[in-house]
C-alpha cells in the first residue's frame, strides 16, 4: 500500500509540500488514506460531510473522524445538511445532491484554506463498480476507463489499490474506522453491483481485479488516441459564427463514423445520444426540423445544423428612426441613414446597401425583425405581393437566419427586406428627387 502511495505521487509529480485536503467519511477507505497522508508526512487536512442520512450515526461517523484528526494533528472541516428534505426540496435525487453539496463545499474550502490538492479515497474496486455500471447503461470508450486517478485538482491515489488490500492494510496496522451499514443494502445500484455481480465475476475470473487494472490501462489509453481523432474531427467540422456553432450535413454524412462523431458535438450543448438517430434523419430532409436541449436549440436544415444557445437568442424591440442622418448599431449590425446630396448615376447596389426613394418615405422609419406573415412588394414584380416567407425560402435561410434577419418597415409599407431585395413602391427612379441611402455594416 505505501508504495503504491508513495509511486502515484511521484509518478504525477505531486510535490510533497503541497497541501492536501482529504475527503474522510469515516469509512476504511479514507482512513486508511489519512494515515497514508501522515506515515508520508504531507501537509493535510480533513473534509467531513455529514449528510444526516443515517440518524444518530451520521453524527457518530462525524465524531469519529473529528477524533482522527485531533489523533492525527490535523485540522478538521465539517459540514452538516439535511439532504433528504434539500433532495425533496430541489426535485433531486439524493446522491446526486449528496455528491453536488460534498464537492462544492470542497472547492470553498480549497479557496479560504490554500489548499492545492483533494484527495479521495476511490480505489479499484470502485472503478470497476463505476465500469460496469456504465456498460450497463450504455458508454462510450471514457466509460470504460473508470474513474480518473486525476480530475483538475482532485487526486486520486488509491485507484491501483483493490477493496481487500486497503482492509488487508487496515488489519495489519491496527487502523479503526466506522462501517456505513447501508452499504450492505441493496438500496443503490452501486451496491447491488457489488454484492452480486462482481462475486459472480470473480467466481469466473478470481484475479478479476487484476484483469480490470490492465484492462482500465488499455482502455484508458484508447481513450486518449479516441479524443485525438474527435478533437480533429470537431475542429474540422464545427464553425462558430456570431454566436451560432454550424456544422457542413455533406461532411458530416461522408464521416465513416459520423454517428459518433454527431454525438461527441452535440453532447457539449446539452444533447444525448437520443438525438442522433433524429438529426441524422432530418439531415436528408429538404424540411427543417428543431431540437431542444435544455439549454441549446439545434437546427437542421437543408445544408447545415446549427446551434444556438437560448441566452443568445434575443428578442430586440422594433427602433424608430425619427429624422436622418442617424445611425444605429443593434445586436451585431451597425445601420447608417443619411440623405444623398445627389441622385446617383447608376442604382446598383450590394446586399448591404440599399437606395430608396426619400419622396415615397414619410419618416419615422421603423427597423425591426421580420414576422411570420409579413408580405411586401418586391423590386422586379412590378407591384405584385409576394410573402417574404417565400423570398427566404428561394434564398434558402435556415430558421436561424430568417430570425436574425431585419425589415425596413414605413406606415406605407415595408421598404427593404434587409440585404435581400428593396420593395418596388420605394424604388429609386430618374425622376426621384431626394435618396436616402441605408448602408449596413457588419460589426462582429
Amino acid at each position: 500500500m505505501r508504495p503504491k502511495f508513495l509511486h502515484f505521487l511521484n509518478a504525477n509529480a505531486i510535490p510533497t509540500t503541497d497541501k492536501l485536503l482529504v475527503a474522510v467519511s469515516g469509512g476504511v477507505d479514507s482512513v486508511v488514506l489519512c494515515h497514508l497522508c501522515k506515515d508520508a508526512n504531507l501537509t493535510f487536512g480533513m473534509a467531513h460531510f455529514n449528510y444526516q442520512l443515517r440518524g444518530a450515526d451520521s453524527n457518530a461517523d462525524e465524531q469519529f473522524v473529528s477524533t482522527l484528526a485531533t489523533k492525527l494533528e490535523v485540522p478538521i472541516h465539517t459540514e452538516t445538511a439535511n439532504t433528504k428534505l434539500l433532495a425533496k426540496q430541489q426535485k433531486a435525487g439524493t446522491q446526486e445532491l449528496a455528491r453536488t453539496l460534498r464537492y462544492n463545499w470542497f472547492d470553498r474550502l480549497v479557496a479560504d484554506h490554500n489548499y492545492q490538492w483533494i484527495l479521495t479515497a476511490h480505489h479499484l474496486n470502485d472503478s470497476i463498480e463505476t465500469i460496469l455500471l456504465n456498460l450497463t447503461k450504455g458508454t462510450g470508450i471514457k466509460g470504460m476507463g473508470g474513474i480518473p486517478k486525476i480530475n483538475k485538482n482532485i487526486l486520486r491515489p488509491l485507484t491501483d489499490c483493490s477493496r481487500s488490500e486497503i482492509e488487508a492494510f487496515a488489519k495489519t496496522n491496527n487502523i479503526e474506522f466506522r462501517e456505513d451499514t447501508s452499504n450492505k443494502k441493496d438500496t443503490y445500484q452501486r451496491n447491488y453491483i457489488r454484492h452480486h455481480i462482481v462475486p459472480a465475476m470473480k467466481h469466473l475470473n478470481p484475479s478479476l481485479e487484476n484483469t480490470f487494472l490492465g484492462n482500465r490501462k488499455r482502455f484508458q489509453d484508447i481513450a486518449i488516441i479516441y479524443q485525438q481523432f474527435i478533437d480533429s474531427k470537431i475542429s474540422m467540422l464545427l464553425n462558430e459564427e456570431a454566436g451560432v456553432w454550424k456544422v457542413s450535413i455533406k461532411q458530416l454524412l461522408n464521416e465513416v463514423s459520423k454517428e459518433t462523431i454527431l454525438y461527441e458535438i452535440i453532447q457539449q450543448f446539452g444533447f444525448n445520444n437520443t438525438f442522433i438517430d433524429p438529426i441524422l434523419k432530418a439531415s436528408s430532409s429538404t424540411e427543417s426540423k428543431q431540437f431542444f436541449s435544455p439549454t441549446h436549440r439545434l437546427v437542421v436544415n437543408r445544408s447545415e445544423i446549427a446551434i444556438v444557445r437560448f441566452s443568445d437568442v434575443k428578442e430586440t424591440e422594433p427602433l424608430q428612426i425619427e429624422k436622418i442622418p442617424h445611425t444605429v448599431q443593434v445586436e451585431d449590425k451597425t445601420f447608417q441613414f443619411v440623405y444623398l446630396e445627389e441622385i446617383p448615376e447608376s442604382f446598383d447596389q450590394g446586399s448591404h446597401i440599399a437606395l430608396l426613394n426619400a419622396d415615397a418615405i414619410n419618416l419615422p422609419l421603423t427597423l425591426r425583425k421580420w414576422q411570420n406573415g409579413d408580405e411586401f412588394q418586391p423590386l422586379g414584380l412590378k407591384g405584385k405581393h409576394k410573402k417574404i416567407s417565400d423570398l427566404y425560402n428561394e434564398h434558402k435561410l435556415s430558421v436561424l437566419e430568417k430570425e436574425s434577419q431585419w425589415i425596413l418597415d414605413s406606415k406605407h409599407g415595408i421598404c427593404w427586406v434587409v440585404g435581400l431585395r428593396v420593395a418596388h413602391p420605394f424604388r429609386l427612379h430618374k425622376s426621384s428627387n431626394r435618396v436616402i441611402k441605408v448602408s449596413v455594416i457588419n460589426t462582429i
